[in-house]
């Protein structure tokens, strides 16, 4: 059985709104432990992870491991019927384990009730970087207040939302995107001053192109927190990470995009194909078992 109490605006909520458009289907597990999001746009271009450790939900009751696919559209039109006052609870029973109930009660008891189909779908699981693997494989991070990220990706977005690029120095941090008439260039410096609003950590210099309509989507999940830490890499997705509550955090990736004026036409072919399937150096592979009851930890990267 599962019982998630959920507040209208609450980071559940946030999340909801923000992938409506990224993927319909939400991989949720559920344990003892916590909850873990997962949601994958359908090009396999973004992933966006959320990880809520049990003691974040006041209220929280899972008793057995659960693994289910939430209609995101479905689950987002719910909770906007709802008043700010109500008290919302997500359950799934052990009588009927095919559906979920979102449940609504208003301060003078009223209840209203949604249930809704467990969506059957291929459930993926992708192993995503653990801290060894950021530390080894990505070869900077900058850590930023969260609005300014949300400001750059939504000017970049607006000027250009297929292609943008992101490059990091030692000394300052740079975003470019181009658009069909013009393009918009920001540039950060390092403050030596004060490292705990702006900080920048590189081994070496990297360039990460990408595009921006993902970053512009996943920045409205990132206001949930005062500070957003990015981790790029030659090679892996682009990594933006944010913390919520005590423990809990939020991951977004974005696959890497081809350069096209550094590409020749064989290598720009060669690259799109490898373009889709960045996402999956963090190798998915299929659970056959999925929605069977099984005891798991659930472990936080």
């Amino acid at each position: 059985m599962l019982e998630l109490p959920l507040v209208k605006g609450d980071p559940f909520h946030h999340v909801m709104e923000a992938i409506l458009d990224l993927s319909d289907v939400a991989h949720v597990v559920c344990t003892t432990r916590g909850l873990n999001l997962l949601a994958v746009d359908t090009k396999h271009l973004a992933i966006v992870s959320l990880l809520f450790p049990a003691e974040d939900f006041k209220g929280y009751t899972c008793d057995e491991y659960i693994s289910i696919g939430i209609p995101i559209r479905d689950l987002v039109n719910a909770i906007r019927c709802g008043d700010d006052k109500d008290t919302i609870t997500l359950k799934v029973g052990e009588e009927n384990f095919g559906t979920i109930t979102l449940s609504f009660v208003s301060p003078e008891k009223n209840t209203v009730d949604y249930e809704f189909r467990l969506v059957d779908a291929k459930l993926e699981r992708f192993r995503l970087p653990d801290r060894h693997f950021l530390r080894s494989k990505y070869q900077g991070s900058v850590k930023m207040p969260s609005v300014e990220f949300r400001r750059i990706c939504k000017c970049l977005s607006n000027f250009g939302d297929e292609y943008g690029v992101i490059s990091v120095t030692d000394e300052d941090l740079t975003y470019f995107a181009k658009g069909t008439d013009g393009d918009v260039y920001v540039e950060y410096k390092q403050q030596e001053e004060d490292t705990t609003i702006f900080k920048i950590d590189v081994r070496e210099p990297v360039r990460l192109a990408f595009n921006p309509k993902y970053l512009n989507t996943f920045a409205k999940v990132f206001t949930l927190s005062g500070q957003v830490k990015l981790f790029l890499s030659k090679t892996h997705p682009l990594m933006v990470e944010c913390k919520i509550g005590q423990k809990g955090r939020i991951r977004c990736f974005v696959a890497p995009k081809v350069e096209p004026e550094f590409q020749g036409e064989e290598e720009k072919k060669e690259a799109q194909k490898e373009e889709v399937i960045n996402v999956g150096k963090m190798e998915s592979d299929t659970d056959a078992n999925k929605n069977k009851k099984r005891k798991r930890k659930l472990t936080d990267d």
